[in-house]
């Protein structure tokens, strides 16, 4: 299990550099969207980050720190899941549930 979690967190760490640079080739100029989705990579970033540590022995703030994340992280895509399914584009972001899967996978092995 520790292998899967160092695995999913740096899968995190990748899928959240992916994220940020699709936001810089996909939007042109400085719109307000590719402003929200890099900040969206960045923050995937720092989860994995946060996980990371965590994995290699991280005790006391580090371990609330990722805890934290990994909640806020997944209620936020759990919210945009939601809103996706509603207005029937979920399947259309294959990035959403999949970041979803990784973060909630993630916040369990941080809560035990």
């Amino acid at each position: 299990m520790k292998k899967l979690d160092l695995v999913l967190a740096w899968a995190l760490v990748v899928l959240g550099f992916v994220d940020c640079g699709s936001a810089l080739a996909s939007f042109r100029g400085l719109a307000v969207p590719r402003t929200w989705f890099f900040i969206g990579g960045i923050a995937i970033v720092e989860c994995g980050f946060l996980n990371l540590l965590r994995t290699s022995g991280g005790r006391g703030n580090a371990r609330l720190a990722s805890t934290i994340s990994n909640v806020l992280l997944f209620l936020a895509f759990a919210g945009l899941s939601i809103f996706a399914m509603l207005d029937g584009h979920v399947m259309q972001s294959t990035m959403l549930i999949l970041v979803l899967l990784m973060v909630g996978s993630e916040m369990l092995f941080s809560i035990r």
